[in-house]
């Protein structure tokens, strides 16, 4: 055993620091200080209870941070979950959600024109959702027949071919 004097003079750490990082130790549960001994004495737990007690502490630690990350995500869902179209004409769209989700989420949207859809999405989301073309050419069909105006624009990053939409 050392004293804080001892272990500054050996290792150049200053002495307040020595008994900044016991003090740490000991908030922490980790070590044990004799407040009566002068100098102070300081012992260390059982290295299983330390572990525990660690793990104990950084998993409430996460759990705070969870919750905190939980309760950002219900606010932006709540903002933009609901939101209007911007002036009654343009929504930004989410693609995250499952293929399924997402055409049934677009073709809701779409149902409430009266005279023009205009789709510009990035070709990427054909390999993201494969089975899209099919689901908007069964939606589109009927369009032609009430005269409304559809116009659907993909980046051509990935060179794709998409016959079916293209005639549109």
């Amino acid at each position: 055993m050392a004293s804080a004097e001892e272990l500054s003079e050996e290792s150049g750490v200053p002495m307040g620091r020595i008994y900044d990082v016991l003090n740490g130790l000991e908030s922490l549960d980790l070590a044990h200080c004799n407040p009566e001994s002068h100098p102070r004495v300081y012992s260390p737990v059982d290295s299983e209870t330390t572990i525990d007690r660690l793990l104990r502490n950084r998993k409430r630690d996460l759990e705070v941070e969870h919750t905190r990350y939980e309760n950002v995500a219900a606010e932006l869902r709540s903002q933009l979950g609901g939101q209007p179209p911007i002036d009654g004409r343009f929504w930004v769209t989410r693609t995250r959600d499952a293929e399924t989700e997402f055409v049934h989420a677009q073709i809701e949207r779409f149902s409430d024109a009266t005279d023009e859809v205009l789709i510009v999405a990035d070709s990427v989301l054909l390999h993201q959702f494969p089975n899209v073309t099919d689901a908007v050419q069964n939606w589109l069909e009927p369009l032609q027949e009430d005269s409304i105006h559809v116009r659907i624009l993909l980046s051509d990053g990935n060179r794709i071919s998409v016959p079916k939409l293209r005639e549109q």
